[in-house]
């Protein structure tokens, strides 16, 4: 949630938006820590247009430059890419089919395998929706004060996901993800005197969904 707050105001900061959509995933959600990935760049996201002035943002993008286009690792994958010898695990055609070029675990198996092993890593951990939903409030507030036309949608998770979610106790949670999605969208609102942005989920075995 914090990753995709940076991500709007130095969106916004490019380049007033018009529009907004903004997808609510509940595993990103109810993991309180960390707040964001090892491999996110937090000095390279501006949080207004002056920012991009900025001597320290300046010199990030001379080296993000740097390294995409004159290191070494660079050209060599670019090189690979254009002479389509880069490693990649599928291999695509043009009608949009594809086949896996990859030993490792694929279709129904590999998919049962790894969620499993994802959710299974959070059995120990402490899971809270708390944290995130404040987030979530300062990401409402920024796109009201902004006047970004936002759509907010809950993304769709597979039903074995959600099964698994419940076995081990957290349907709970699953459900409250919901709850306090709307509840948190209607009080902050309310609070910058607007309506509520749209929520549609996408989340339901049911309609388009099932497609």
């Amino acid at each position: 949630a914090y990753e995709m707050l940076r991500f709007i105001e130095h969106a916004q900061a490019n380049g007033p938006l018009k529009k907004l959509m903004i997808g609510l995933d509940f595993e990103a959600f109810m993991l309180p820590q960390p707040q964001f990935r090892t491999s996110f760049e937090e000095s390279r996201m501006a949080r207004n247009a002056d920012d991009l002035a900025a001597p320290r943002f300046i010199r990030q993008l001379v080296s993000d430059l740097r390294d995409t286009l004159l290191s070494l690792p660079g050209l060599t994958r670019s090189v690979s890419a254009l002479t389509g010898t880069a490693k990649a695990g599928r291999r695509y055609f043009k009608d949009g089919t594809w086949v896996s070029t990859t030993t490792a675990a694929t279709g129904r198996g590999g998919y049962v395998y790894v969620g499993k092993s994802n959710i299974f890593d959070f059995r120990n951990q402490q899971l809270s929706l708390d944290s995130n939903l404040k987030i979530f409030a300062d990401i409402l507030r920024f796109a009201h004060q902004q006047n970004i036309d936002t759509r907010l949608f809950i993304t769709p998770e597979h039903v074995f996901l959600v099964d698994l979610w419940s076995r081990l106790g957290y349907g709970e949670l699953w459900s409250d993800f919901h709850r306090r999605l709307v509840a948190v969208n209607i009080a902050v609102a309310s609070e910058m005197g607007a309506k509520p942005f749209p929520i549609v989920g996408f989340n339901h075995a049911r309609g388009v969904v099932d497609e």
